[in-house]
């Protein structure tokens, strides 16, 4: 009985070790960077009972995609991370010992790192600003540290009607008030910083001075009008010009023409909507009239040259003479072929023209017949023979200045010199030592 009884508790011994259950047990856990490789090994101790055991079978499973198994081992498994997270490996085993046969069952704890650097702090430069409404300020931001993913930034307003931010961070003030423009990383770390932006009034036009009040000027004739905006950092100095009467005078940019006689205002006014405003009183005169008195031997004639820019005159002498002088109050003047130009006059003028015969040799008529009148000088007494009664004598020094006018058949010339003596259409040369 005895003996049975022994038998059959080793028989029961034997069905509980066939069917041991181990329940499950972490053993571990590892971590690994995402896209990288990690081998997890059992326990030491379970190690040193598997190099004794026998028929040995096993298995590495993984709780999610996570985690893949690259290679394995009944002690070892390697495996990859996949996404950022936590994961479990699983393993189990059965073996034999001393005819018995045993189970192991454990799990592991895997974190998987992101391979991603994430931003961490965001500069903002400035970190305040004060603007009037319609100006811009360019903020900069950086982010840190700068190993990171992904720098990149967005910019946002929290309240736009206050103050704009463009995707470069160029800031527009809109409205007076104070507003928070955000600088945020886009790697999904939430970091972000932050300018305080204050929006005011922008400063109007408060005056305009100008450069005169009141100004004359002549038809033609055209004047710039300066203007001066208070104060200097008024938001919009820009002006508006214009004329009450622009048949008298036109304005452009304070560019003032006369166009023609008579009175009108021009007025700046601010462009800001100030209504400020400033005036200058013009008048326009007729202009001045400018003369250019031709005087010849035997007459002469003027020119009104108020409005020419220039005047070009043909001198034509008549048959047998030539041009021997042409002064132009008392200068001489160069004359090409009797073309004489002369530029814009701003003053009354005379012209002088002096004639010679092509013949002359010495102080006789240049007439060959009996009747000529003949000119004759003996010191500084000049006679003339066959004079008409009542003809004038015009006498000219070389450059054509009017020396003396006589009807007398005999006349003085007190100083020496070359002298042109014109009597009707006749012309003659003297000399006086």
């Amino acid at each position: 009985m005895k003996n049975f009884l022994k038998l059959f508790s080793v028989l029961m011994l034997m069905v509980v070790s066939a069917n041991q259950v181990y329940a499950q047990i972490k053993d571990g856990e590892a971590t690994v960077t995402q896209g990288n490789t990690v081998t997890v090994s059992i326990g030491a101790a379970y190690q040193s009972t598997l190099n004794r055991a026998t028929g040995i079978t096993y298995t590495w499973t993984t709780s999610s995609s996570a985690i893949s198994i690259q290679s394995k081992t009944n002690k070892t498994c390697t495996i990859k991370g996949n996404s950022a997270g936590t994961a479990k490996l699983y393993y189990y085993c059965s073996y034999y010992i001393d005819g018995f046969r045993r189970t192991m069952d454990f799990y592991y704890d895997i974190t998987i790192r992101s391979n991603t650097v994430y931003v961490t702090r965001i500069e903002v430069s400035p970190s305040s600003a004060t603007l009037e409404i319609g100006e811009t300020i360019q903020l900069s931001a950086t982010a840190y540290p700068t190993n990171a993913t992904n720098r990149s930034l967005n910019w946002t307003t929290e309240d736009y009607s206050v103050a704009s931010v463009s995707s470069s961070g160029l800031v527009t003030a809109r409205g007076a008030g104070r507003v928070w423009i955000w600088a945020r990383a886009t790697d999904g770390s939430g970091a972000g910083n932050y300018c305080v932006v204050d929006v005011k009034e922008p400063k109007k036009v408060a005056s305009i001075e100008l450069s005169e009040s009141e100004k004359s000027l002549t038809v033609g004739e055209t004047f710039e009008l300066i203007a001066t905006v208070l104060p200097e950092d008024a938001y919009d100095k820009s002006l508006i010009w214009s004329s009450d009467n622009e048949d008298i005078a036109t304005v452009s940019n304070g560019i003032i023409s006369a166009v023609s006689p008579g009175e009108c205002d021009i007025k700046c006014e601010a462009a800001d909507g100030s209504n400020v405003s400033a005036t200058c009183h013009i008048i326009v005169n007729e202009p001045e009239q400018y003369w250019l008195s031709v005087v010849v031997p035997n007459g002469n004639f003027a020119i009104n040259v108020t409005s020419m820019e220039s005047v070009e005159l043909k001198i034509t002498p008549d048959e047998g003479y030539t041009i021997n002088s042409v002064t132009l109050d008392g200068e001489e003047q160069e004359h090409n072929n009797g073309t004489i130009v002369l530029q814009k006059f701003t003053h009354n003028s005379t012209l002088n023209v002096v004639f010679i015969a092509d013949a002359l040799a010495g102080v006789r008529s240049v007439g060959e017949d009996d009747d000529s009148i003949e000119v004759t000088i003996f010191n500084h007494t000049v006679s003339v023979k066959r004079l008409p009664e009542g003809q004038e004598i015009y006498v000219y020094d070389t450059k054509g200045g009017l020396v003396k006018v006589t009807t007398d058949d005999r006349f003085e010339l007190s100083k020496a010199g070359i002298y042109i003596v014109r009597i009707g259409c006749r012309t003659y040369k003297l000399a006086v030592q």
